[in-house]
């Protein structure tokens, strides 16, 4: 190599030596930079996953619904039933109508009333309700229920006990805190008289005991109406807007005023 080349490679490579030092990420730059991106995935992949179970929820709530809602017209074409009263007729027992709907549906398992192997969880409210001071859910073992192959589960109650399709009934009035009301005149616990239409409900949990086993979340109330059906709660809209509405919680939690 002639002294000529010899003197030119030199400042070149001290060119490219200088270059390099220039363009390197130092261990502190590369720290920074992998702090930076866990604090923005640490703030993102949350509401990423949860918006994809609220998803996921959404499109199971509106699967659930139209395969109970096809099982209910089939059984009135097949008994040749004029409206939803005839399903829920003082001649059938909550049992013999889960029986008849789930004739059209895939099923795996059927529970009496009092038969908690079928849906054994307790199912919270919408929204928070207290009682005596904690929040609390309802057992789903009071009527006949069903576990179907695909992982639902339905709970199906006649309410038309008189043939009117009129359910009256008590519950004890209570502040917000679940606290019983005491009349101050009487002393006696005030009672608060409902009355529905209903001629009866269907409840339908779409992922089975996956959870959150909330009303309004994984879990809606059917009502069956002499000429009609629908959701029970009007704000269980996912069949409008696409979205859930409940208020997260546990059971348990102690009423905060």
């Amino acid at each position: 190599m002639s002294e000529a080349h010899s003197k030119f490679l030199v400042p070149y490579c001290l060119s490219n030596l200088v270059s390099s030092k220039k363009t390197a990420f130092t261990l502190a730059e590369v720290l920074i930079t992998l702090g930076i991106i866990g604090v923005v995935a640490a703030m993102t992949i949350p509401t990423l996953v949860a918006n994809y179970k609220e998803k996921e929820l959404v499109n199971q709530a509106k699967t659930g619904y139209s395969i109970i809602q096809n099982a209910v017209q089939i059984t009135m074409a097949q008994n040749g039933f004029s409206s939803y009263r005839d399903i829920f007729s003082l001649n059938l027992s909550h049992l013999e109508i889960l029986e008849l709907l789930t004739q059209n549906l895939s099923v795996t398992k059927i529970c009496n009333t009092g038969d908690k192997s079928c849906w054994p969880e307790t199912i919270k409210f919408e929204q928070k309700k207290y009682n005596n001071g904690v929040t609390y859910g309802k057992t789903m073992y009071y009527a006949p229920t069903a576990v179907l192959k695909n992982g639902m589960r339905i709970m199906v109650q006649r309410f038309n006990y008189q043939g009117n399709c009129n359910y009256t009934y008590t519950a004890i009035k209570k502040d917000e805190a679940g606290n019983p009301i005491i009349n101050e005149e009487t002393g006696e616990q005030e009672i608060i008289y409902y009355t529905t239409p209903r001629c009866g409900q269907i409840i339908i949990d779409v992922n089975g005991p996956a959870g959150p086993n909330q009303l309004g979340a994984d879990t809606f109330d059917l009502g069956i109406y002499p000429d009609s059906t629908s959701l029970y709660n009007t704000s269980y809209t996912f069949m409008k807007d696409g979205k859930l509405h409940y208020e997260p919680y546990e059971l348990d939690e102690e009423y905060k005023n």
